[in-house]
């Protein structure tokens, strides 16, 4: 079975979150490409450019 890439959103503002989240996700060896927004705009954004990439 193939391996599936999975791309996680984070939306968070706060950067001492992000970052704490970025170090527990490479504590536990996620290495998933991981896109960080800072509010639900930016979410909108990113999931409207691209074809549903961020940018």
């Amino acid at each position: 079975m193939p391996k599936r890439v999975i791309n996680i959103l984070l939306v968070e503002e706060k950067e001492v979150d992000v970052m704490n989240v970025l170090q527990a996700f490479k504590k536990v060896n996620i290495i998933n490409l991981i896109h960080v927004a800072k509010n639900g705009l930016e979410v909108v954004i990113m999931l409207r450019g691209n074809q549903g990439q961020p940018q």
